[in-house]
């Protein structure tokens, strides 16, 4: 029986990123607008947490990439044959 390989990592492109940061922010943006309003704050007040949770997300998804990337690799390392250079 053959040894099965571990399932080949998806690497998130770029486009998939910045969507899934804008969604994010979208989302967390209405849902703190409608806590605003609801508690009667100012606009202002309750938009820190757009920035931070799209800033947070990115870098989740940034760590993901560079993993599944590095895995990539030493896949690659590991099928080359021993006598390769």
């Amino acid at each position: 029986m053959p040894a099965m390989l571990p399932r080949r990592p998806k690497v998130l492109g770029w486009g998939s990123i910045v969507g899934i940061m804008a969604i994010t922010g979208l989302a967390v943006g209405v849902l703190l607008g409608v806590i605003g309003e609801l508690l009667d704050l100012d606009g202002g007040t309750m938009t820190g947490g757009v920035g931070a949770s799209m800033g947070v997300v990115g870098a989740l998804l940034l760590g993901q990439r560079r993993a599944a990337i590095a895995a990539l690799a030493a896949r690659a390392d590991q099928a080359k044959p021993l006598d390769a250079p």
